[in-house]
């Protein structure tokens, strides 16, 4: 799972949107599938052209999606959302809007971290 700003995605005309998006890869047989993606229907919303992180957690079958320099309408935000693997219903989003954005760009990643001293599933 990685994830795709999409900037100039195809080097066409096309809109661009970021998103998360899983391969599957057999090496034996020398091919790679797409098998789940998330953001193009978001499109501007998290479109974020540089420095971003998509993280999966298999136990909880939940993905925190954090797109780091998204220009909502002049102004340089980051977003972070976490959603539900299955549906890819929205659980939690967070709009961070810093004092300060060199170069346009809010934060790198996010990680997700326990309020409490229980271990990360």
């Amino acid at each position: 799972m990685l994830f795709d700003n999409g900037d100039n995605r195809n080097w066409g005309e096309a809109p661009s949107y970021s998103r998360a998006v899983e391969y599957r890869i057999d090496d034996n047989a020398r091919t790679i599938q797409q098998v789940w993606t998330f953001g193009k229907e978001q499109a501007n919303h998290l479109y974020s052209r540089v420095v971003s992180d998509v993280d999966y957690y298999p136990i909880e079958r939940r993905l925190i999606f954090s797109a780091g320099s998204v220009n909502d309408d002049g102004v340089p935000v980051g977003r972070v959302v976490e959603l539900d693997y299955d549906s890819k219903a929205v659980i939690f989003e967070a709009t961070v809007i810093p004092e300060v954005a060199p170069f346009g760009v809010t934060f790198h990643r996010t990680e997700r971290l326990r309020l409490y001293t229980d271990p990360i599933p």
